[in-house]
């Protein structure tokens, strides 16, 4: 009943279907001994019933069809694939040898690389005394713009060599915040120490700001509570002043060579 009702309220649901070709009911029956033709009948109309039995049947035979043309291809596929399969293991076999010739090429600009730098390490090498060359382990190059001692700086405290305006402004900071004892080391010449941490702008910086050797020595070892070695033509060191030296102290080393300040990174056993 209730599949009855569904089908009044929803047509489409309906199971029932119209006839393929309309029987034919008008004109005469020409019997041919006792046989009547075929899907002609002029006595009834089919049920409804014959119609969909009929329509079954014949979809059943169609999809039987379907399904034994639809094998066929995949038993004809799974067939050509089986030969396929020696043919790919061929390229996987000639990778190895199209790739050992390009391993040499790749090393050539590392080799160049290192030798550039060790060219650059003993060009900067030189510029020092001898007597200190065996304690050099390595001499870090920085941008020459003026700036260059302070980016030294920055790179010995971990600020990165862009860090320079840090240290200029910590050092000014350091004067500012201990006038007396800056004027009884530098007298007349504090305010023109101060006025070499000031800069006007970014870029090169005139020989007036650089930073100086002795007066910055003293400021860079009581602002950062470091030993500062200076190596050059002469070699200097500054102690801190405001506190008492002790063991697990910092040093800090830089090089001039030539205007222009390097980070040097040498070995404990020199400064011992």
């Amino acid at each position: 009943m209730k599949s009855k009702v569904l089908e009044l309220a929803y047509p489409a649901t309906s199971s029932m279907c119209p006839p393929p070709d309309k029987v034919k009911t008008k004109g005469g029956v020409k019997k041919d001994k006792g046989k009547t033709p075929k899907g002609y009948d002029v006595y009834r109309d089919p049920s409804c019933w014959e119609y969909v039995d009929n329509e079954y049947s014949d979809s059943q035979g169609s999809s039987k069809r379907l399904c034994t043309q639809s094998s066929q291809p995949s038993q004809k596929q799974s067939s050509q694939k089986q030969p396929s399969q020696p043919s790919l293991k061929l390229p996987s076999q000639k990778q190895p040898s199209q790739k050992i010739p390009s391993q040499p090429s790749h090393k050539l600009p590392s080799q160049k690389l290192l030798s550039q730098t060790q060219q650059e390490f003993h060009r900067l090498l030189v510029q020092f005394p001898e007597h200190i060359h065996p304690y050099i382990e390595d001499i870090v190059n920085v941008n020459p713009d003026g700036n260059c001692g302070f980016r030294a700086i920055a790179l010995l405290l971990g600020y990165g060599e862009e860090g320079w305006p840090i240290v200029r402004r910590e050092l000014d900071n350091e004067m500012r915040a201990n006038t007396s004892l800056y004027e009884k080391l530098f007298g007349n010449c504090l305010q023109q120490v101060r006025d070499s941490l000031k800069i006007s702008g970014l870029g090169f910086q005139p020989k007036e700001r650089w930073l100086t050797i002795p007066h910055m020595g003293y400021v860079i070892a009581n602002r950062y509570n470091v030993i500062l070695v200076t190596l050059g033509r002469p070699s200097k060191t500054f102690f801190p002043m405001r506190t008492s030296h002790f063991s697990a102290v910092r040093f800090f080393c830089i090089g001039f060579v030539k205007d222009h300040w390097v980070q040097v990174n040498t070995n404990t056993s020199y400064f011992n």
